[in-house]
């Protein structure tokens, strides 16, 4: 999920008033698939694949309870999920509402001066204070 500044919304705005105002159908195109997709879930399959990705990725020892509950907490995610599977897209949905769900933030990206390891360690450290097991605890 992207989510851009106010600052950096109204910016774009005026620029596009003197432009074309691509930027504003790129997210009417974003809100209307979502307005469209609203009331689809993921399958079982879907939701398992969902555990697997955030036990594999932050070694949280997730089943497919925590994954819906994610899900669930997520919409973007979940429909993205339901419509795409997990791959691509869907993935990075995934990560950032794992993410914000244990420290409020989105998962980084190439532009953050954020280590890896540091972030999924901190990640961990969250869960177990959330009560859920780690199955694969990162050497930091």
């Amino acid at each position: 999920m992207v989510v851009d500044s106010t600052n950096k919304v109204m910016n774009a705005a005026k620029e596009s008033i003197a432009l074309d105002g691509s930027l504003f159908s790129s997210k009417t195109n974003t809100a209307q698939f979502y307005l469209e997709n609203v009331n689809l879930s993921p399958s079982s399959h879907q939701v398992y694949e969902v555990a697997h990705i955030i036990k594999i990725v932050t070694g949280i020892d997730c089943n497919t309870t925590l994954a819906k509950t994610i899900l669930t907490l997520y919409p973007t995610a979940k429909i993205q999920v339901a419509v795409y599977g997990t791959e691509s897209e869907a993935k990075d949905e995934i990560l950032w509402a794992v993410s914000h769900f244990f420290l409020g933030c989105p998962w980084p990206t190439c532009e953050d001066s954020v280590e890896l390891t540091e972030f999924i360690l901190l990640i961990q450290q969250q869960a177990k204070a959330l009560g859920f097991d780690i199955c694969r605890p990162l050497n930091g």
